[in-house]
């Protein structure tokens, strides 16, 4: 067993590791909420079609990192011909983000994205310290 101040960073270390996990946990959870609360509010503002299916499209999805989700708008639910009778296809949902030569813009997407990121990044920063701090009270790091 390490003495003096090896034997303290060993501890350090050991106390960052135990809370870590429960932010980690607690981030992870907030992180989704957050999306699928601007996933149902570019819902509720995306244009309504005959099919509805713009509002069925939007979906929270797995990002590459370990914290990162992404939030999509459009794919095969939104995909169809450019014109009767050719094969080129064409996702309704961009077209209706940023308009087309005959139809002018209803954004939906990228104004309630920018609209709900700053509570979303508080909600997640608060949850991961309230985590790091119920831990820390656990271990007896912080006396209330």
């Amino acid at each position: 067993m390490p003495s003096g101040p090896n034997r303290t960073v060993e501890r350090l270390k050991r106390v960052l590791a135990s809370l870590a996990s429960p932010a980690k946990k607690a981030i992870k959870a907030e992180l989704y909420a957050a999306a699928g609360f601007i996933a149902d509010e570019m819902r509720i503002a995306a244009p309504r079609g005959p099919t509805g299916n713009l509002q069925k499209s939007v979906r929270v999805e797995p990002g590459r990192g370990e914290f990162s989700v992404v939030i999509k708008a459009g794919g095969p639910l939104t995909t169809k011909p450019v014109r009767a009778g050719q094969s080129a296809r064409y996702d309704y949902s961009l077209g209706t983000e940023f308009g087309t030569v005959k139809q002018g813009e209803k954004p939906f997407f990228w104004n309630t994205y920018n609209a709900n990121k700053k509570r979303a990044k508080n909600r997640i920063r608060k949850a991961g310290k309230s985590a790091i701090e119920a831990q820390a009270r656990r271990d007896g790091f912080i006396v209330s």
